[in-house]
């Protein structure tokens, strides 16, 4: 528009237009910007609102899809809880049951060793019975001896290896389960006389109780008559050396005599 404006007023001007024509010329030129103005619209120069994304028709089966997703894994999760609960009260359950069965089974297995040894007891009882009359009426050893013991008529015999003195030997006997020998009966004399040779053994006699008064371990008097004391014994000796007299029986040369306790001699122990 201002380029034509111009070849206007150039071409008025070419054409020798008078300076009292130059008042209209103006006019005429604001006629027409005023007029272009009110033709041409105003542009507005304020900040356009800023609009989201425009909402499509494919977002909306997408959030569905997303929300029943959720849900599905909402409901596995109590699922999987439901389950785990169950699991834990069987689990727990079972521990118990399996916690009753072992203990009833201990009991019937105990019970059954109760009652098992209770038979064998009954067995052993009523066999040991039968053995014993049997034994009395034919004579028979009672039972095998253990290493280092010997058999006699009933009896188990240890000859010890060791000297100690009367005590320390018939506590020693006593550790076997056995004591020191009381010889009651010329075969049992016999045969200790032929184990034991020129030995000196301890035998299970004293009168430390009361003097001149000899009593077996077992309590039992030393019978006259039926003793094998050597000439001359007991004899009571006292020991200047011990300071004490002779209280305690030896079997010595086939013969008994009395001897101080504290002296250390070989003993013979008896398991009956």
């Amino acid at each position: 528009m201002s380029r034509g404006r111009s070849e206007d007023e150039q071409s008025y001007v070419d054409e020798g237009t008078d300076e009292e024509d130059l008042p209209d010329l103006v006019v005429n030129i604001d006629d027409e910007v005023f007029n272009e103005q009110l033709l041409t619209p105003s542009v507005s120069h304020e900040p356009s609102e800023v609009s989201g994304p425009p909402v499509t028709k494919g977002s909306i089966p997408l959030a569905l899809l997303g929300l029943f997703g959720c849900v599905c894994l909402l409901i596995a999760v109590f699922y999987l809880a439901i389950v785990y609960v169950g699991t834990s009260t069987v689990l727990r359950n079972t521990t118990e049951h399996l916690e009753i069965v072992t203990e009833d089974y201990l009991k019937l297995v105990t019970r059954s060793k109760d009652e098992e040894m209770s038979h064998c007891t009954q067995f052993k009882n009523s066999t040991e019975h039968w053995l014993h009359l049997f034994c009395e009426r034919y004579e028979c050893p009672a039972r095998i001896c253990d290493r280092d013991w010997v058999l006699h008529l009933k009896s188990c015999y240890l000859f010890t290896a060791s000297a100690q003195t009367w005590r320390e030997s018939k506590s020693l006997c006593g550790s076997k389960r056995s004591e020191l020998v009381s010889i009651k009966e010329e075969r049992e004399q016999t045969f200790l006389v032929g184990r034991a040779q020129s030995e000196k053994y301890w035998i299970g006699m004293t009168d430390a109780a009361k003097e001149g008064t000899w009593l077996w371990n077992d309590g039992s008097k030393v019978i006259e008559g039926a003793t094998f004391w050597a000439r001359g014994q007991p004899d009571n000796h006292y020991s200047r050396k011990y300071r004490v007299t002779e209280d305690c029986g030896l079997l010595s040369g086939g013969r008994w005599s009395d001897e101080i306790c504290d002296k250390k001699f070989r003993a013979i122990c008896e398991r009956k």
